[in-house]
C-alpha cells in the first residue's frame, strides 16, 4: 500500500471525530454569553422608577464588594424616572443596545423589561408578589429569564398591623392609605383586612388613583372616619406623593406606619418592613452570579431577611405619643 492510500485511510477514519470536535467548538462558542468573552467589559441596564439614592449607593456598594470597578470592569446606564410610562423606552433602548444583563427596581420596571426580552436576564431588586404579576413561575425555581429578591415576606402586613397596635393601643379604627392600580397593592390590601379583623379593628380603605391622587380628600375621610392611626402602602404614587402624605399626617395628627426609610426621612413617624437597601445589594450579588454563567431560571427568589422598625422621634413628640416599652424594644431605630 502506498503512502498516499495510507495517508486516506487515515484522514476517512478520522473525518467523524475531527467533525464532532469542530461542532463542539462551535455550540460552545454559541453557548457562552457576551460576559464570557476574553476581555469583554459587561454592560448593564439599571432600571428603576422609585428607586432612591440610597438604594442605588446600596447596588453599587454590593458590586464594589464584589470586585467591579464603574466604568472599567462594569458599565452601568442608571435609568430612573418619575413618569412610569417611560420605562418601556428605555427597556426597549435597553435590548437594542443588547445589555448583559438588565437590573430592574420594582414590579412595573420588571414587566417593563419583560416585555421587551425573553432572552437578557433580568435581576429584580424588590418585586412585590412575583408570582401573583407572573414575574415568575414559581419562587423556587423561577424558570424564565427573571430572579431576584422579593420585598414581600409572609405575615408582612398582619406583623405591621400588630406593631401599630402595640404602639397605639387604644385605636378602634385604622386607615389604609393605597393605590388599587399597582399590581402589588391589592393583595396587600386584602392580607390587611385579615389582620385588622383579627385585631377587632375597624377598617378605613383610603383609595387614590393615579389619574386623580386627591389625597387630602382621601386625609378628610380618615378624620371623617375616627381612624386612630395609618398605613401608607408603597407604590411609585405615593412615593411620588410621599412629602404631602407625612405632612397631612401631621396636621391632621394621625400616626402613619410607613414602609421604607424615605417616609421617615421625610418627617414621616414610623416604618416597618425590610431593608431596602439589603435587597439593592443582594441584587448585585445576583448580578454576579448571571455574568459569571448562572441561569436565571434556575436561581431561586430570595425573601428579605432583614427588617426596620425605625421611629422618628421629633414626629412622636409632635403628636404627643408616648410609646410603651415592649414596643420601643422592638425598634431597631430612633431618628432625633
Amino acid at each position: 500500500m502506498t503512502n498516499t492510500s495510507r495517508l486516506c485511510k487515515l484522514i476517512n477514519r478520522s473525518l467523524p471525530y475531527i467533525m464532532f470536535a469542530a461542532l463542539f467548538l462551535v455550540l460552545s462558542a454559541c453557548g457562552a454569553s457576551k460576559s464570557d468573552a476574553p476581555g469583554r467589559i459587561p454592560h448593564v441596564g439599571f432600571l428603576s422608577v422609585s428607586a432612591t439614592p440610597e438604594f442605588i449607593e446600596a447596588l453599587r456598594e454590593g458590586l464594589r464588594d464584589l470586585g467591579y470597578i464603574e466604568d472599567e470592569t462594569i458599565i452601568i446606564d442608571w435609568r430612573v424616572v418619575s413618569d412610569r410610562n417611560e420605562l418601556q423606552g428605555i427597556a426597549k433602548e435597553f435590548v437594542a443596545n443588547e445589555v448583559d444583563l438588565i437590573i430592574a427596581g420594582g414590579t412595573k420596571s420588571v414587566q417593563a423589561a419583560m416585555k421587551e426580552t425573553s432572552t437578557i436576564p433580568i435581576v429584580m431588586t424588590n418585586s412585590g408578589d412575583a408570582v401573583g404579576t407572573g414575574l415568575v413561575a414559581s419562587l423556587a425555581r423561577p424558570g424564565g429569564n427573571v430572579t431576584g429578591s422579593t420585598q414581600i415576606s409572609p405575615q408582612l402586613s398582619a406583623k405591621r398591623v400588630q406593631l401599630l397596635k402595640e404602639a397605639i393601643p387604644n385605636i378602634t379604627n385604622l386607615a389604609v392609605l393605597w393605590n388599587p392600580d399597582h399590581p402589588n397593592t391589592p393583595r396587600m390590601f386584602r392580607e390587611i383586612e385579615n389582620a385588622v379583623a383579627g385585631f377587632g379593628l375597624g377598617l378605613v380603605s383610603l383609595e387614590i388613583f393615579e389619574e386623580s391622587p386627591n389625597i387630602e380628600a382621601a386625609f378628610n375621610r380618615a378624620v371623617e372616619s375616627q381612624a386612630g392611626a395609618m398605613l401608607v402602602l408603597r407604590d411609585p404614587l405615593t412615593i411620588k406623593h410621599q412629602q404631602e402624605i407625612v405632612d397631612l399626617a401631621a396636621a391632621n395628627r394621625i400616626p402613619a406606619m410607613y414602609e421604607t426609610m424615605n417616609f421617615v426621612n421625610a418627617g414621616g413617624l414610623m416604618l416597618y418592613g425590610p431593608s431596602f437597601e439589603d435587597l439593592y445589594r443582594n441584587a448585585a450579588t445576583f448580578a454576579d452570579k448571571i455574568l459569571r454563567g448562572s441561569i436565571p431560571a434556575e436561581m431561586p427568589v430570595e425573601h428579605p431577611t432583614t427588617f426596620d422598625l425605625v421611629i422618628h422621634y421629633k414626629a412622636a413628640e409632635a403628636l404627643g405619643l408616648e410609646f410603651p416599652e415592649p414596643f420601643l424594644i422592638r425598634t431597631t431605630k430612633v431618628i432625633r
